[in-house]
């Protein structure tokens, strides 16, 4: 049986989506049932709870006077408030002969979600990084790295009708401290693996907020956050990667837009972006954006909603095309408002000084956010925004260019 005093442990964790204000119980971590005074008191924050049960991993609870050291990770504390959490995404122990081990927060939801709706939810994530040891009763001779790249894209939230159980992990033998199973729950959100602020240096021991998607089959009531990748980790001997979780949104809060599919791709030099929503309530229009690494994003493009006065309870589909050639990622700008994409009137002036401005030093825009979507070596990567009618702005999930 695994147990902290013998190894350090901190288990990473996001979340997804819900509709008629799906509560998120104890968001920020700061109610709890008695003070934490050691490793493994997740139990402590209520409601949030170790559902494996004890043979599991054994996340974290940091509150009262029970936290990381200054002295340690940079001194690290809550993002707000005093409480936080934390857990192993990847954790490989040569002295508990494991390297499949990973920890799993779980919260009931207020109600269930409802199914076709998509929700949206915030919080913020930071990594430890070093090798110091934090008088908190961590284990000595751990290092705490990033994920390693092919590891990267499955930390996130799993959505399902009941808890997990100790049966819903690979192997299904004891200890039960290995990977939810790929089976487990009725959908995931999980954080891409081009978010490299929350994989990468930025979030070393510092606090960045993340914001994710969900769009529901339906009765989901729990929210399972963890690393659900299966399998063993390439991570060496006594190398772990380590996640702490603070400031959730504290409710699930549905989109006025469900969307379903989206794809992009370019053939014979023409970008086509095909897109369908599932619901649409207070619709007003879409923008289009490219990206070159898929964070910094451009607009390329707007369309109006087809929803009779923006609202529509069946799938609508919507597709956008433009040469590639014309649609260079510095330049997009001045490119769409030529093009005619844009007819907003009360922003066109705007646009057009920006995209002029952009041309003038087209060579330093350029430089700075990717070249055209002509480079046949590229990879791009297209998102749809969604306006409704009192500007509220929400996104479908993003996608990389097929080049056709």
């Amino acid at each position: 049986m695994f147990r902290k005093t013998n190894f350090v442990a901190i288990a990473a964790l996001l979340s997804g989506y819900v509709a008629h204000a799906q509560v998120i119980s104890n968001p920020g971590f700061e109610t709890y049932s008695s003070c934490p005074n050691n490793v493994s008191q997740l139990n402590r924050a209520t409601p949030w709870v170790n559902a494996l049960g004890g043979t599991a991993g054994t996340p974290d609870f940091f509150n009262c006077s029970y936290n990381i050291t200054a002295a340690d990770y940079e001194g690290i504390t809550a993002q707000s408030g005093t409480g936080f959490i934390g857990g192993y995404a990847e954790f490989n122990s040569s002295n508990g002969g494991f390297s499949n081990y990973k920890e799993y927060f779980t919260t009931q939801l207020s109600t269930a979600l409802v199914a076709g709706k998509t929700y949206t939810f915030s919080f913020y994530v930071a990594h430890l990084y070093g090798s110091t040891t934090p008088a908190t009763n961590f284990v000595a001779g751990v290092t705490y790295v990033d994920l390693p790249d092919d590891e990267r894209g499955f930390l996130g939230a799993a959505f399902s009708t009941a808890a997990p159980v100790a049966a819903n992990t690979e192997g299904n033998v004891t200890p039960r401290w290995t990977s939810i199973k790929s089976d487990f729950g009725l959908g995931r959100v999980l954080i891409p693996s081009t978010n490299i602020a929350v994989y990468g240096n930025t979030s070393r021991n510092t606090w960045v907020p993340v914001t994710l998607q969900y769009t529901a089959v339906g009765g989901e009531t729990y929210m399972t956050l963890g690393q659900f990748r299966p399998g063993n980790t390439s991570l060496p001997a006594n190398n772990g990667a380590y996640f702490l979780f603070d400031g959730f949104s504290s409710q699930l809060t549905a989109l006025p837009v469900s969307f379903g599919n989206v794809q992009a791709t370019v053939n014979n030099n023409q970008l086509t972006v095909n897109w369908q929503t599932i619901k649409e309530t207070n619709n007003d229009h879409f923008v289009i954006e490219a990206s070159a690494d898929g964070i910094s994003f451009t607009p390329i493009g707007e369309l109006a909603t087809r929803a009779a006065n923006g609202n529509s309870d069946t799938s609508i589909s919507y597709t956008f095309s433009r040469s590639a050639n014309e649609v260079a990622l510095g330049a997009g700008l001045v490119v769409m408002l030529l093009g005619g994409t844009i007819v907003r009137r009360r922003r066109t002036v705007a646009l057009l000084l920006m995209g002029l401005g952009c041309t003038a030093v087209l060579y330093s825009c350029s430089k700075g956010t990717g070249e055209g979507m002509s480079d046949p070596d590229g990879k791009y990567f297209i998102r749809v925004a969604q306006v409704d009618k009192d500007g509220t702005t929400s996104y479908s999930k993003t996608i990389s260019v097929v080049k056709k």
